[in-house]
Formats: C-alpha cells, sequence, structure tokens
C-alpha cells in the first residue's frame, strides 16, 4: 500500500466551462492506494470541437511586466497564470499580463531547467533538468514532475517511459478519461526530432501511442504543445508553428501551417494555447507574441 502526499481536489475551472470536462482529482495526503497515483484525469470525451479561426486572430508583441528575461516555451497552468524558462534556463511562475517570480525552490547548482509542462486548471507541471557542464552529478538529470503548495514548488523524478539523444515535453492535455502529452523524441543525435503522444491515466506511468502518423523524423518536429482537451496540437516544423486537429479516430490529421501568427517572420516557434482558447502564445525570434480572436 502507497501513500502519496498532493494537495486535495482542484477544479479544472476554465476547462470545465469551455469543455465541459469534470474535476481532476489530486491524490490527498490521507488516501491510501494500492498503487501510486498522482492524480485521477476527468472523464472527458472523445469528439473534438472544431479549432478556431486562428487566421482571422490578432497578433502583437506581448510583454510580461516586470519580467527582464526572455520568455522561452510558456506553458498555460490556467488562463490568467502561465510557466516558462528564461534563456539562461531559469524556472518563473507568472500571471498572464506579469508578476513573474523565480521558481528557485526547484533549481539545483549547475544544472538547468528545460521545458516546463503544465497540467491546465492544476498546480502540477513536468519539467527535465539538464547539464552540459563535465563533472555535474547525472542521477540529477531526468524528467520530473512538481506540485504547488501554499509553500511553493516540490519536485519529483518522474518516468515518462520515453529516452532519446534529446527530449522535449510539451504541455498536457486531457482527452478520453486519460492525461495526455506531446513530446517531441531524437532517438539519437544523426536523426531528426519526431512527435509522440503519451497517455497516462495516473499521471505516473505514461504509455507511447501512435497518433502522429504525419510526423515520421523525415522532418524535424519539435515544440510541442497540447490544448486542455488534447484535441488541437501545435509544434514548430520548417520554421513555422503547426496546428494539427484530432480526428474521430483518436490521430491528428495533416497539420497546416500558422501563417497569420507567423506575421511575417523568418523563424516562429514555442505555439502555445490557453485553456479556453482565447490566447495563443508563441514566438517570433526571441519576442513574445499573444494572438486574440477578434
Amino acid at each position: 500500500m502507497v501513500a502519496r502526499a498532493f494537495a486535495a481536489v482542484v477544479l479544472l475551472s476554465g476547462c470545465n466551462q469551455v469543455f465541459g470536462l469534470t474535476a481532476t482529482e489530486l491524490i490527498d495526503a490521507a488516501d491510501t492506494i494500492d498503487a501510486p497515483r498522482l492524480f485521477v484525469p476527468p472523464d472527458g470525451g472523445t469528439s473534438c470541437p472544431p479549432a478556431p479561426d486562428f487566421e482571422a486572430w490578432i497578433y502583437a508583441p506581448k510583454t510580461l511586466v516586470g519580467s527582464s528575461s526572455e520568455v522561452v516555451h510558456p506553458s498555460f497552468l490556467a488562463d490568467d497564470r502561465v510557466v516558462f524558462t528564461s534563456e539562461r534556463k531559469e524556472l518563473y511562475e507568472s500571471m498572464v499580463d506579469g508578476g513573474a517570480r523565480l521558481v528557485d525552490e526547484l533549481e539545483l547548482a549547475l544544472i538547468d531547467i528545460s521545458w516546463p509542462s503544465a497540467a491546465p486548471g492544476a498546480d502540477l507541471i513536468w519539467f527535465i533538468r539538464v547539464s552540459e557542464m563535465a563533472g555535474v552529478p547525472q542521477p540529477d538529470v531526468g524528467f520530473y514532475y512538481a506540485h504547488r503548495n501554499s509553500t511553493g514548488w516540490t519536485a519529483h523524478r518522474a518516468d515518462l517511459g520515453i529516452s532519446g539523444y534529446q527530449v522535449q515535453v510539451g504541455a498536457v492535455g486531457f482527452y478520453a478519461g486519460t492525461a495526455r502529452m506531446v513530446v517531441g523524441v531524437t532517438p539519437t543525435m544523426n536523426d531528426r526530432m519526431r512527435l509522440v503522444e503519451l497517455s497516462s491515466s495516473d499521471g505516473i506511468a505514461w504509455t507511447s501511442l501512435d497518433s502522429f502518423p504525419f510526423s515520421t523524423g523525415d522532418v524535424a518536429d519539435f515544440d510541442p504543445s497540447l490544448s486542455a482537451d488534447g484535441c488541437l496540437a501545435f509544434y514548430t516544423r520548417s520554421g513555422a508553428v503547426q496546428l494539427a486537429v484530432r480526428g474521430g479516430d483518436g490521430r491528428f490529421g495533416a497539420p497546416t501551417a500558422l501563417v497569420a501568427a507567423a506575421g511575417g517572420a523568418a523563424f516562429v516557434t514555442q505555439g502555445a494555447l490557453d485553456p479556453s482558447r482565447t490566447r495563443l502564445w508563441l514566438k517570433r525570434g526571441t519576442t513574445l507574441v499573444e494572438g486574440r480572436p477578434p
């Protein structure tokens, strides 16, 4: 029997209103269960609503008031709250209009944090600790998840069941009663990155799915991110943010480039959609850009 110490019930408020999801239950410390569980995903459905008309949205540079660092790989915890890293590989959390705070309680000496991946509506993220410096203890490098309580964030080792020369994790969504995460994987240093979707019913054990038939490694696909309902996948290919929509068979259809989001820029990356589907963030070079419906 294993007891897990996490906060009690947390509601996916934005997702409930827009997508009809039920609450995500984080396992309480008072519960004693037969197997480790991080959460119980909302029931969700298997039908996806149409994607917003992102080409009709209005895109403009976005500034986080009080943040002096470049925003790298943003991920929405809620409609009004994000986590991101800086160019120095430090982790921050912030309201969408400012007030960024360095999450120094998760930092380790000589270790960088990359690719924060938020679960919408819950104070829960996954991330990667990396280091390219010789002599850094290897036990500190790898996948982690962290939950937030009144005293800050607490990190725990994570096993996503996947490995490679390089791995990127993306924002978590909930689909068909499971948590979903799209990761970018470069199997060896001679390969290109491709997309793999992971599924989990408990947040602890993850299974790889065959849901990206078009991502074969012939062209590099990276910067993955899911919408809160798991129906929309964003990633970067050939210098542009791509959108793929999940079909009725659970697999993603052929992607389309978000032309309006690019705004004529030569290199656009890191698409991230808020849970209510009313705010899309991306990067044009080093500039954070926000898209909103007209």
